[in-house]
Order: structure tokens, then C-alpha cells, then sequence
């Protein structure tokens, strides 16, 4: 049963080219962990995230973020991983999730 979960988070990730300036609009509603490592994305909007209820975990190491929305995590009930660093960011994102387990 573990194999089987394991698959299911692998199907529902979805392949981000490397060089994103911004959060893709067309990520899939049921992923679970989204991994946007190693690209250009300067800022995290308030909406880039809006849908994805079921999202664990998030990496956004390696960009050029320097600006969050005070709200942009806040749709995201099941968050419990999320990886900021290596970026521009002068403090730790206001309205952190309660369900985040996990903050680097």
C-alpha cells in the first residue's frame, strides 16, 4: 500500500521546465508536492497556489523571490513542507499555514 501512495504522488507532480519567471496557471488541482527548484520565479502572487488543497509540500529553493503575497499560502490546508531558501527574500513570509510542519 505504501508503493501505491508513493506512485500517486510521482503521477500527480508535475514537470516544470527549469527558467520559470512566475508559478505556472495550469498546475494540476491534485498535486501533492510541487517542486519549482532552480528557476527565475521573482514573486509568489496571492492566487499562484489558489487550488491546490491537496499540496504537501512545496520547493521554491533556488529562485529570485523577493516579494509573497500576504496571503498566497493561505489556500493551502494540507501544507507541511515548504523550501524558500537560496532566494531574495529579506524575512520569513507573514500568514504562515498551522499545518506547516516544515520551513526552510
Amino acid at each position: 500500500e505504501r508503493e501505491r501512495g508513493y506512485q500517486e504522488i510521482i503521477m500527480t507532480l508535475p514537470v516544470c521546465p527549469a527558467g520559470l519567471k512566475e508559478v505556472p496557471a495550469d498546475i494540476p488541482d491534485d498535486t501533492r508536492l510541487l517542486d519549482l527548484q532552480n528557476n527565475k520565479i521573482t514573486e509568489i502572487k496571492e492566487k499562484d497556489f489558489k487550488n491546490l488543497h491537496k499540496l504537501y509540500a512545496l520547493y521554491l529553493v533556488n529562485n529570485k523571490i523577493s516579494k509573497v503575497h500576504p496571503k498566497a499560502f493561505q489556500k493551502l490546508p494540507s501544507i507541511q513542507k515548504l523550501y524558500l531558501s537560496k532566494n531574495a527574500l529579506v524575512g520569513i513570509p507573514k500568514n504562515l499555514p498551522k499545518s506547516l510542519v516544515e520551513l526552510r
